[in-house]
């Protein structure tokens, strides 16, 4: 029986940083910026480095001076609105968790555009906080221990394969976010059912 719903920000409540900052970097190629951010993303939401060190070695590879974009640093993207409200209509049935690998610059301002997290998440665990990122497998059993539940009573929606693979691996049902319409037909056939705005 499934009992928690453990949810990406990045790419599914909220958009990529990475697209983020492509769309503001339009003279840029997109696969290049893609290739940087992979490069040093770990290093940022484990904060080993700051969000202006991330910008410079991203910027230092692609070529550019990072002064005058400093901006971007906490520059948030679009929070999908629709699917934060539907989730926060069955959190009396299911147990709605944030994990995500995030950044100390970021999460102020997402709480912030959120008016909390508490409206919307049962838990939040940050990579920021706990020092680990969703490709390590202590991150779930971090999850699993705090939230009361085993990994067969969780499903994880994320949009990256690597850590689709990881929770995978141990025994948590997955979906990989493409849209929101087809998350909600993943967890129809599932049996949870999200309620008509």
């Amino acid at each position: 029986m499934i009992k928690a719903l453990i949810i990406d920000w990045y790419g599914v409540c909220g958009e990529r940083q990475q697209d983020v900052w492509i769309s503001e970097l339009r003279h840029v190629d997109p696969d290049a910026i893609k290739k940087a951010f992979k490069a040093h993303l770990d290093e940022w939401v484990l904060m080993n480095i700051s969000g202006l060190e991330f910008q410079k070695r991203v910027f230092h590879d692609l070529g550019l001076d990072h002064k005058g974009y400093e901006h971007l640093i906490t520059k948030l993207g679009k929070i999908n609105w629709d699917l934060l409200k539907a989730l926060s209509k069955i959190k009396k049935e299911y147990k709605i968790i944030l994990l995500s690998d995030n950044m100390d610059e970021l999460v102020p301002l997402i709480e912030a555009e959120l008016g909390g997290f508490d409206g919307y998440f049962d838990m939040v665990v940050l990579s920021n906080f706990i020092k680990k990122i969703k490709n390590d497998p202590e991150t779930y059993r971090i999850v699993m221990k705090d939230a009361g539940v085993k990994t067969s009573e969780c499903i994880f929606i994320d949009d990256r394969d690597r850590n689709i693979e990881v929770a995978r691996k141990l025994g948590i049902d997955t979906i990989k976010f493409d849209s929101t319409e087809k998350l909600w037909e993943e967890l129809g056939k599932r049996k949870i059912v999200i309620p008509a705005s």
